[in-house]
């Protein structure tokens, strides 16, 4: 699963271990739904909760990394979709990270819908590792920030 590929990278590539008190899950939102819980259009927001544990069918603490599911079907090609999926990953991932270390690799001051330079940078290497995307494809890319 592309989330597990996500958590095994960053893992790897912040030299972190995400806390066990805590799964990490996607929870796919459609528009109706996004406009109850978030105030806002993006492609996706981190969010703690309660989850059925898929190993033992018992509640949970949870990250929910809520996508917008009509957000992100607005992307007109198939790279355009990949590239904005794998980026919310990465950026919810490293929302997760702040909050369980205090450092902060996103929204930098003054461009809060803006990606940082690390993040941009883990994106990256992300798909060229995990899924062998050169990183040429990957320049010209304009992340969605609405």
């Amino acid at each position: 699963m592309i989330l597990d590929k996500a958590i095994t990278f960053s893992k790897d590539y912040l030299s972190w271990e995400p806390s066990p008190k805590k799964k990490i899950a996607i929870r796919l939102v459609d528009r109706d739904e996004w406009t109850k819980c978030w105030k806002d259009d993006l492609l996706a927001h981190e969010v703690e909760g309660t989850i059925l544990d898929p190993d033992s069918d018992k509640p949970c603490e949870a990250h929910i990394i809520d996508i917008n599911v009509e957000k992100l079907h607005e992307s007109k090609k198939d790279e355009e979709f990949v590239a904005n999926f794998t980026y919310v990953l990465i950026h919810e991932i490293l929302e997760i990270y702040k909050k369980q270390t205090g450092i902060s690799h996103v929204h930098e001051e003054g461009k809060p819908n803006e990606p940082t330079p690390f993040e941009l940078e883990m994106w990256k290497r992300f798909l060229e590792k995990e899924f062998d995307i050169p990183r040429s494809i990957l320049e010209p890319y304009k992340w969605k920030t609405s």
